[in-house]
């Protein structure tokens, strides 16, 4: 249930902040915005950062399964794929990144309208649900307990003062 109380969170200050809470092409942009940020974090070397990105895609997650009306518990893969078993953040990487890229993939396939009456649910689902999964697996190998990590940026992004958008 933490992910579901966390998702309804995410989606409460959404809607209190006056962010996107229709355009799932709006959240596939920022989504990849971040997995951008994940990359520059880990040239740098920046663990925190990386930590901190995964965390936001998974925030965004969470929001378009609130948009979606679905429970994130549910539809999270709890046991993503891997050719072997990932033991670096870098060993998430392509897997996050190819998660990331059949979202977008999908919606481009869409109807492209509102998230209420998008198409392609389904795929929606699959793709949302394992790349829940991969981020969480990749914050586990990096040795951080993903839940409070989790709880950390939902309750920064409540206080927040910019415009960001998660």
């Amino acid at each position: 249930m933490r992910l579901y109380n966390l998702q309804k969170l995410v989606y409460a200050n959404k809607v209190r902040r006056d962010f996107n809470v229709s355009d799932v092409g709006k959240e596939v942009i920022l989504m990849s915005e971040e997995f951008g940020e994940f990359c520059d974090a880990y040239i740098e070397e920046d663990d925190v950062e990386i930590a901190d990105a995964f965390g936001d895609i998974i925030m965004y997650c969470l929001g378009l399964s609130a948009m979606f009306e679905w429970n994130a518990e549910e539809i999270v893969n709890k046991d993503p794929s891997f050719k072997a078993s990932p033991q670096t953040a870098a060993d998430c990487m392509p897997y996050i990144g190819r998660s990331i890229g059949r979202i977008a993939k999908t919606y481009k396939k869409s109807n492209k309208r509102p998230v209420a009456t998008i198409d392609l649910r389904d795929d929606f689902k699959t793709h949302i649900g394992d790349l829940m999964g991969y981020c969480l697996t990749a914050l586990a190998v990096i040795d951080v307990d993903p839940y409070p990590a989790l709880e950390r940026i939902v309750k920064d992004n409540y206080v927040r003062e910019h415009e960001g958008q998660i």
